[in-house]
């Protein structure tokens, strides 16, 4: 893109290619694109990644992005409720009413 256009390829450009590879239903080639990225990548597009984990039944690779997420944004609750809902969704939690 930068060389045939001029134009340097910026967080938001990764994140479309890597919606619409998850959109797809191309989780594998998402995170191959995300490794190969040359520039530190924010939680937009590792929670985009999770939201298809969610979609796709994938707790596995949920767990691992859940995981970057966290490491890049704490403080941040919502990722800790998609977190349990991801494995609630999936029967991971057990919740008891007393």
């Amino acid at each position: 893109m930068e060389d045939a256009y001029g134009v340097v390829p910026l967080t938001q450009h990764y994140a479309c290619v890597v919606n619409l590879l998850v959109h797809a239903g191309r989780l594998g080639e998402a995170v191959e694109f995300i490794n190969k990225t040359p520039t530190e990548l924010n939680e937009m597009i590792w929670q985009t990644l999770f939201g298809a984990c969610r979609i796709h039944g994938n707790t596995e690779l949920g767990y691992t992005t859940t995981q970057k997420i966290l490491s890049t944004q704490p403080e941040h609750s919502s990722t800790y409720v998609l977190f349990v809902q991801h494995y609630g969704m999936h029967g991971y939690l057990k919740m008891e009413l007393v």
